[in-house]
């Protein structure tokens, strides 16, 4: 005999309330459906996790109004009795200050109780929306401030946390509300919870390293060191080398059974038990309150899963001093604003603009960097003019489509300037963000179509040098639709056969995103830029990386090559070359391209250039770059 079940739904609600859609690629650069709430809905109830567990009947019927889409989730063959006793044993584990908007939230919740019904998960795209939108530019703006709502004050509902963040948008709030409730801090941050084996088997899977403690609430040294463990929880929430942190509690749901399974390290038979994981396979294990033990095991770990480069074992010196100094080399240099603007007068003179548009280029804008603090005074910190960038940005668009590149690189100068001095203020605006990467993307397409004017593409590697200072812009600049124009970019000006000063600017705008990647690449950016890096590079392993670090080392290895006049030059373009290797995931596959363009030849040419003109650091470096080739 058959039993049929009983019907599990999903239903999914936009905290958004319709913004997301409407704002979501202007924002974000992709386009977003909705800020998606989760429940669960089965006999009669929907089950849901914001203010603690709440249950509410009949379904449809909560305070966040009417569902976006309902899913079926398949059935379940526990009876209401099992179930409503399994969420009351998770009231303890999601309670009200555990939630947390990006890392513990309704869908977490969601995820692992439709684990335990019936071994099913929520769909990806709704699990992972947090992740994916805190790696664009605007998720990096926004990260910071939802973190500070989760960090010893009252911590908001979903709906509520989303209505917070509502004004910083310009935009209008919610008309849902909930109350707030005191918290002290989350510890559920990078603190996952799984009480089915099907959760489990979700987390291990996309999970490069994590470690899980088995723990009862009837066990005294699980209650003293639990505390500990929360704490390496918090500490590799922002770590470079992330590990997942899980707890499995005996006592709730199917947590038992997770306890006894060998495919999780079980059968386990007293707790506090911890077993790690690394690519789903277990490398290591401890019992007992130990917290010694238990952090060296975490350390263990961290080395399986992140073992150090095998570059760490050479003496590489000049590198290693390089490696130090890794800020974007900047054109901070005004002129005079009155010349400038006369400049300005003239290239729009004979341009179909429409008159605010030309107003807005030929006075707003000046006027606006006339007001910017020169150094050393710093950026501004009082709100950016009112209507500025609105009017600003289009009329750039427009000029930059209609006019010649001789007319129109003072256009182009004018973002050059306000980043020179503003880059932070330009920075927190989504509408700049979301523009610089449609500018830079048509500065690199004039390439294809004529020969660019020499002002037009100076002007274009100093913008994007000087839009390196800030992370956020990094971070966009990076990201894979607008770093292969910026290289473009780079290697039209290295690879110049005329200009000397061409080449040179080809040579520091080289060194300055090759010097952000390699910051990211080890960790001396924010977490959040270092993610962006890895997706736009390819991450570890990723073929888009090692394409983008090979066109790069052949470019500059060429531009190096023929490199007669100028010594500063050879040293600039050595240290890229030389940091672009220097712990790079691709390092074999570089060096054998290099090695097939014969770079011990060029090597020895630079040398004796390089002895010939008193180039002592010049040599340094070439010294290093041969132990990389070398091995």
């Amino acid at each position: 005999m058959t039993i049929e079940g009983e019907p599990v739904s999903l239903y999914v609600y936009d905290l958004s309330n319709g913004l997301a859609l409407t704002m979501g690629r202007a924002l974000t650069g992709r386009d977003v459906e909705g800020i998606w709430h989760t429940s669960l809905v089965l006999y009669d109830m929907e089950v849901f996790f914001g203010q603690g567990i709440s249950i509410v009947t009949p379904p449809g019927t909560t305070h966040h109004g009417v569902p976006k889409k309902k899913l079926s989730c398949g059935v379940t063959h526990l009876d209401k009795e099992t179930f409503l006793e399994y969420i009351e044993n998770l009231r303890e584990t999601y309670r009200a200050e555990a939630y947390h908007l990006l890392e513990f939230n309704c869908n977490t919740f969601t995820n692992d109780v439709l684990g335990f019904l019936n071994g099913g998960s929520i769909p990806a795209d709704i699990r992972n929306q947090p992740t994916e939108l805190m790696s664009t530019p605007f998720g990096q703006q926004m990260r910071p401030m939802i973190e500070q709502m989760f960090v010893g004050r009252k911590t908001p509902s979903a709906g509520a946390a989303v209505n917070n963040i509502m004004p910083h948008l310009g935009l209008a709030q919610s008309s849902r509300t909930a109350d707030d409730v005191p918290t002290v801090q989350s510890v559920a941050s990078n603190l996952q919870i799984c009480t089915s084996v099907a959760s489990m088997r979700t987390l291990l899977g996309s999970s490069l390293a994590v470690a899980v403690m088995f723990t009862s609430p009837t066990c005294p040294p699980c209650n003293a060191i639990k505390p500990h463990f929360e704490a390496l929880a918090r500490k590799h929430a922002s770590s470079r080398k992330r590990i997942e942190f899980v707890l499995v509690e005996t006592h709730v749901g199917a947590g038992a059974e997770v306890a006894r399974s060998s495919e999780f390290g079980g059968p386990v038979s007293a707790t506090p038990t911890f077993v790690f994981f690394h690519r789903g396979a277990q490398v290591g294990e401890c019992k007992g309150a130990n917290r010694q033990e238990l952090a060296t095991q975490v350390g263990m770990l961290e080395l399986a899963a992140y073992p150090p480069h095998s570059h760490t074992k050479l003496a590489l010196p000049a590198l290693a001093k390089l490696s130090k100094s890794l800020g974007p080399i900047t054109f901070t240099s005004f002129p005079p604003i009155d010349a400038l603007s006369q400049k300005l007068d003239s290239s729009l003179s004979t341009s179909t603009l429409d008159g605010p548009s030309k107003d807005a280029l030929a006075k707003r804008v000046p006027s606006y960097l006339r007001s910017l603090p020169g150094p050393p005074h710093g950026e501004s910190r009082s709100p950016l003019p009112v209507g500025l960038l609105e009017a600003w940005l289009p009329a750039t668009e427009r000029a930059v489509q209609t006019l010649p590149s001789s007319a129109k690189f003072p256009i182009i100068d004018l973002v050059r300037l306000a980043l020179a001095r503003d880059s932070a203020r330009l920075a927190a605006s989504p509408a700049f963000v979301a523009y610089l990467p449609s500018l830079i993307s048509h500065l690199a397409t004039d390439l294809d179509h004529d020969e660019p004017e020499r002002p037009y593409l100076l002007t274009s590697l100093r913008l994007v040098c000087n839009a390196l200072v800030s992370n956020l812009l990094t971070a966009r600049l990076l990201a894979s639709d607008i770093l292969p124009h910026v290289t473009r970019l780079i290697i039209r000006a290295l690879l110049d056969p005329h200009d000397p000063k061409m080449r040179s600017a080809g040579a520091g705008t080289a060194w300055s995103v090759v010097a952000r990647v390699y910051a990211a690449r080890v960790g001396e950016l924010d977490l959040s830029i270092e993610k962006s890096a890895q997706h736009a590079l390819g991450g570890e392993g990723g073929e888009s990386g090692e394409e983008w670090e090979a066109e790069m080392a052949s470019a500059i290895l060429e531009a190096l090559a023929k490199e007669t006049e100028s010594i500063e030059v050879v040293h600039r373009l050595t240290a890229t070359l030389g940091l672009l290797l220097y712990r790079s995931p691709y390092a074999d596959e570089i060096r054998s391209l290099l090695e097939v363009l014969d770079i011990a030849s060029t090597l020895d040419r630079k040398q004796a250039q390089a002895a010939e003109k008193g180039g002592a650091e010049v040599t340094a470096l070439l010294k290093d770059v041969r132990r990389l080739i070398e091995g």
